[in-house]
């Protein structure tokens, strides 16, 4: 490989892929070089002094937050004591399981170990899992979920709920695409952010339902505050105010999932940036890639029905009502991607067309080209917080 990046073969195989168009071009490092050279002086140090300033600006904001917590609920200063973890975990779970949806959930557990972080520097939660590449498949195995510790009783159920539902995709064989085929990069990369925006949309669907059922702290740890989680949940209350059945037939729960793609932080960060990153570190590696193509795992785009199959493991498939937009809608496929996650994308799908055609020559002693080692650590879904597991994110969503 060249690493030329004018080479764009999956756009020229399948121009009809939407989306691809955008995508491609916003990987070729001359639309960078475009952007940075209309910038002026003033216009580059502004941008890196907003940068450093949300850097620095969303670890505060955090702690103010947590240190409120404290006051008004001391017994979570104790979080990092085995009983009050255990005690915290029994009621959040106790809760969820008042429901019949929270209570398939918690079914569905299994061995996978439920935690609360006591470190105060953890925000929000996150599932770790590990997976697996035997003969060209990819296997899953949960291993643990944490939450934050420094939080309310609600926020602590709503984390949970996101928490638990990505046990489900991973037992249901959707967490991610690979069952079938082999997407491109930027494929995957979307397929993820309807993976998480369907975890979202489960734990706001199941929140409510709580709230219906006597127990609204979850709902309120939600839709109280004007955050990420705060937008999608006010997006699930207008559509039950809107239609008396929206509940029932999933079009509340449809209405969550679509506002994933436009809620933003206070920086005005959107979610499908923030996720980016988690998307491009839990994407198979080469000679993974490699060995699926050579088990003979076709290398074919993403498709409506992929998505859809996310809704498969509820109990009513609201990604197939009647009503929603296409699932291949752009609003789902925004070009929003900085530049190191477009250059990290330009490389992948470089590799991966190399691998499709079957041109592709693992880096070796004689070898111009260099892969970058894979990290040796698991791969982690971050439903609340990216912060929480210090990948790229500046968001605090709670």
């Amino acid at each position: 490989m060249d690493g030329n990046p004018e080479q764009k073969p999956a756009e020229a195989v399948s121009p009809e892929i939407p989306g691809m168009k955008e995508a491609r071009a916003r990987m070729d490092s001359k639309y960078w070089d475009a952007r940075e050279g209309n910038l002026t002086l003033t216009q580059e140090v502004m941008r890196e002094l907003a940068e450093d300033f949300k850097n620095r600006l969303m670890p505060t904001v955090q702690a103010l937050e947590k240190v409120a917590i404290t006051f008004e609920n001391p017994l979570v200063l104790a979080t990092a004591l085995p009983l009050v973890q255990n005690m915290r975990i029994n009621r959040a779970l106790a809760d969820i399981a008042s429901v019949p949806e929270g209570q398939t959930m918690i079914d569905d557990l299994g061995e996978t170990k439920v935690k609360i972080q006591p470190d105060p520097r953890f925000s929000g939660g996150s599932n770790i899992f590990f997976p697996s590449y035997k003969n060209g498949e990819m296997t899953v195995k949960n291993f643990e979920i944490h939450a934050q510790g420094y939080a309310k009783h609600g926020t602590v159920v709503a984390i949970l709920l996101h928490e638990l539902h990505h046990e489900r995709q991973v037992k249901g064989g959707v967490m991610k695409v690979f069952n079938d085929k082999v997407p491109s990069p930027v494929e995957q990369l979307w397929y993820e952010r309807a993976m998480e925006a369907d975890a979202q949309a489960t734990a706001t669907d199941i929140a409510w339902k709580l709230k219906e059922a006597g127990k609204p702290a979850a709902w309120n740890a939600l839709a109280g505050g004007f955050n990420c989680m705060g937008h999608i949940a006010k997006a699930y209350e207008r559509n039950v105010d809107k239609l008396p059945n929206a509940v029932a037939t999933g079009t509340a729960k449809r209405a969550a999932f679509d506002a994933w793609f436009t809620a933003k932080n206070m920086f005005g960060d959107s979610l499908s940036e923030i996720y980016n990153t988690q998307a491009l570190q839990n994407m198979p590696s080469a000679e993974n890639m490699d060995a699926m193509k050579k088990a003979g795992k076709p290398f074919t785009p993403l498709t409506v029905d992929d998505i859809a199959k996310l809704g498969d493991i509820a109990e009513v498939n609201y990604l197939k009502a009647p009503g929603g937009k296409p699932l291949d809608s752009i609003d789902y496929r925004r070009a929003d991607y900085n530049a190191w996650q477009s250059s990290s994308l330009n490389f992948k799908h470089q590799v991966y067309d190399e691998i499709k055609a079957g041109t592709y020559q693992p880096p070796g002693v004689n070898s111009k080209f260099t892969v970058p080692k894979e990290p040796a650590i698991p791969n982690i879904a971050m439903p609340t917080s990216a912060a929480s597991v210090v990948r790229a994110s500046k968001l605090k969503l709670y």
